[in-house]
């Protein structure tokens, strides 16, 4: 019967192996050459083969003075500690740049800020976890997604103005201008339109709540004081869209007026629903009275969302049992088009009763 293997013997770095330029690796078992940066085996930890190894590979550091490594070892070593420096700024420049990833798609989809904490993060571990393996999980695990995502969109969103800002310094805009009430508050949007690389483009430009009035000349208040904070020139807007409300239109006290005071070559235009509202009120009486029919219908469909369901419910209905018998899509489609016809006939006489 054979004899078991002896041990092998494992060899320790020792201080002395420095004046042939040589300094330990990280986890003390290899020696690691300072002027070729690799390590060899842990058999070749004795003096004889670290001095043949200099001589052959660095014959020009033999005889060096004796502070020389330990010198060159002091420079290794800052390297190695700037590179891991390096390399863990950039790591967290990409968690960094994966947060404000995620928060930015949240804004977008307008999705409640706390989704990010509990449920993407969540499912993004879980995934990693039994796709890519726990190494991958841990590294998705740094990624912060608390709370503070909506520190990161507001960040996001002041980057995406200031470069909006920078924009419209440099070329004429058209803007439109819309003074709705959202609850009990008076908002004014503003959005704009412009031309950037042969291509139209349209943005959000500002949202403002109005603390108590809201006349022509707050709005007008309003809209100067955005653009002279950001030090923009009123010149730049070449024309401006408004709706039919009196203090947008005023001459006098309305914002046309105040705007027209200070920038007279702009152009001003209304929106085109209240155009067609002008054109219908001269209609020949026929097509008033059924535009007037078709808006009474549409509107009792839609004050209710049980008239809502009813509708829907027919059509469906009455479209299985009629299209039971034929194959074709489009007569299908015609089909449910004469049940809606039926319908609205139906309703009609909901309303006019």
């Amino acid at each position: 019967m054979s004899e078991p293997n002896a041990k092998r013997r494992i060899r320790h770095y020792d201080p002395s192996y420095l004046k042939f330029g040589f300094i330990s690796s990280p986890d003390e078992l290899k020696p690691l050459c300072l002027t070729g940066h690799v390590c060899s085996a842990n058999d070749s930890m004795r003096p004889h083969h670290l001095k043949a190894h200099q001589f052959s590979k660095h014959p020009t550091e033999v005889g060096q003075p004796i502070e020389y490594f330990p010198q060159k070892k002091k420079v290794y070593l800052n390297q190695e500690k700037s590179f891991s420096l390096f390399t863990q700024s950039t790591d967290l420049k990409c968690y960094t740049l994966a947060s404000y990833e995620v928060s930015f798609l949240i804004a977008k989809l307008k999705k409640p800020h706390t989704d990010a904490e509990t449920l993407i993060k969540p499912s993004l571990l879980a995934c990693a976890k039994h796709v890519l393996g726990s190494a991958a999980a841990e590294k998705l695990n740094k990624i912060t997604l608390s709370n503070d995502t909506v520190k990161r969109i507001n960040e996001i969103s002041q980057n995406l103005e200031d470069k909006l800002v920078r924009l419209i310094k440099e070329i004429p805009i058209s803007i439109q201008l819309d003074e709705s009430i959202f609850g009990a508050e008076s908002t004014l949007i503003v959005c704009m339109r412009f031309i950037d690389n042969d291509c139209i483009k349209e943005e959000l430009l500002f949202v403002d709540y109005f603390e108590c009035r809201c006349t022509g000349q707050d709005i007008f208040k309003m809209v100067r004081s955005y653009f002279d904070s950001h030090q923009i020139s009123l010149s730049q807007v070449v024309s401006v869209s408004t709706d039919g409300a009196g203090n947008m239109t005023g001459r006098d006290t309305g914002f046309w007026g105040c705007f027209k005071r200070e920038v007279p070559q702009c152009s001003f235009i209304h929106c085109m629903l209240h155009k067609q509202a002008l054109a219908v009120k001269s209609l020949q009486p026929e097509l008033h009275e059924t535009l007037n029919l078709v808006i009474k219908v549409v509107n009792f469909v839609e004050s209710s969302p049980l008239n809502e369901r009813t509708l829907k419910n027919y059509v469906k209905i009455r479209k299985q049992n009629t299209t039971s018998s034929f194959s074709t899509q489009k007569f299908a489609g015609l089909v449910e088009e004469k049940l809606l016809n039926e319908y609205i006939l139906f309703m009609i006489s909901c309303v006019n009763f």
